[in-house]
């Protein structure tokens, strides 16, 4: 445990240093509770070390064009 938060302390410093925090988008497309498990746990962690995080849940009906456009418009946003 130790070691873990010596690595996170590190992760959250060199972070605070940025111009801008960095960002992680997750695109969840028909979740399962398994999957919807380790996503919140990329949460939490994005939060203990200042990364912003954006998680995107569609049903598994979603067409490829919705799921194309949103990824598009996160590639272009400067929170990503």
């Amino acid at each position: 445990h130790a070691m873990a938060n010596d690595v996170l302390s590190e992760v959250k410093a060199a972070i605070s240093e940025l111009a801008s925090p960095p960002g992680l988008v997750v695109v969840m497309v028909a979740p399962t509770t398994d999957t919807e498990i380790y996503v919140r746990k990329k949460q939490q962690a994005c939060r203990r070390v200042g990364v912003n995080c954006v998680v995107d849940l569609y049903d598994r009906h979603v067409s490829a064009d919705r799921l194309l456009s949103r990824i598009q418009q996160h590639c272009a946003s400067d929170q990503v």
